[in-house]
């Protein structure tokens, strides 16, 4: 009996030690990983992986997996969980790419975008890469970052929704650059960005979402049915 109580011990004060250094868990098996990255590699179809409050210096790629990425936010409502879980993809690529088919069971919430590129790093997409993917975010964030101008989210024959989402101060040559796809934006907040959508043969709701002192072309529709 002693050793069994010693070995419950250990094992519970294993898993206490692997969730203080490891601040990515999939909460649908139990694991922890260091990185973003390798929890979604990881993971299978359906699960959750929850992010710890931090920096995660990654680009990362959702590899086909239909899985919902979280910062804690998704249990507290405190929005300094969304202030304070950031992906930072600065000078290694896109933060977020989506091209393996990924489900509209694919969901991102209360999580900040970080890409400030001093100049040219080798890539043209700063936030998210969407090809053939139907990927819902919620409670996004990606605010004051400058520099060498690029597309800031390129979304390509998808069906992508966005709901809560903050883009703020950004300078990139177009906030959206969307072809071929059925995009819904909700509640959301579009304040002093340098240019914000060019749309080709696409179908686009938006609804209930505030603009206010954006530069650049604003909308701009391209061929095929577009519609606002």
């Amino acid at each position: 009996m002693k050793r069994f109580l010693i070995l419950a011990l250990t094992y519970f004060l294993f898993l206490n030690v692997s969730a203080q250094l490891s601040p990515v868990q999939n909460i649908s098996n139990g694991s922890f990983y260091n990185t973003i990255q390798a929890a979604i590699d990881s993971s299978q179809n359906g699960d959750t992986v929850i992010v710890d409050r931090g920096i995660y210096a990654e680009a990362v790629n959702f590899s086909g997996k239909s899985i919902v990425l979280a910062s804690e936010f998704i249990f507290t409502n405190d929005t300094i969980d969304i202030d304070s879980t950031i992906i930072d993809a600065t000078g290694i690529g896109t933060c977020l790419t989506f091209n393996q088919a990924e489900d509209s069971t694919t969901c991102i919430v209360g999580i900040s975008l970080f890409n400030n590129v001093p100049n040219n790093p080798g890539y043209q997409i700063r936030y998210i890469n969407c090809s053939g993917a139907n990927p819902r975010f919620k409670n996004l964030l990606i605010s004051n970052q400058f520099g060498y101008n690029q597309k800031g989210i390129k979304i390509d024959s998808a069906n992508v929704h966005m709901e809560n989402v903050w883009m703020l101060d950004l300078d990139v040559t177009s906030m959206f650059d969307v072809d071929n796809t059925q995009l819904t934006i909700s509640n959301s907040t579009f304040v002093g960005n340098s240019d914000l959508f060019h749309f080709g043969n696409s179908e686009i709701e938006i609804r209930n979402s505030i603009f206010h002192g954006n530069g650049g072309e604003g909308f701009m529709f391209g061929s095929g049915n577009s519609v606002l």
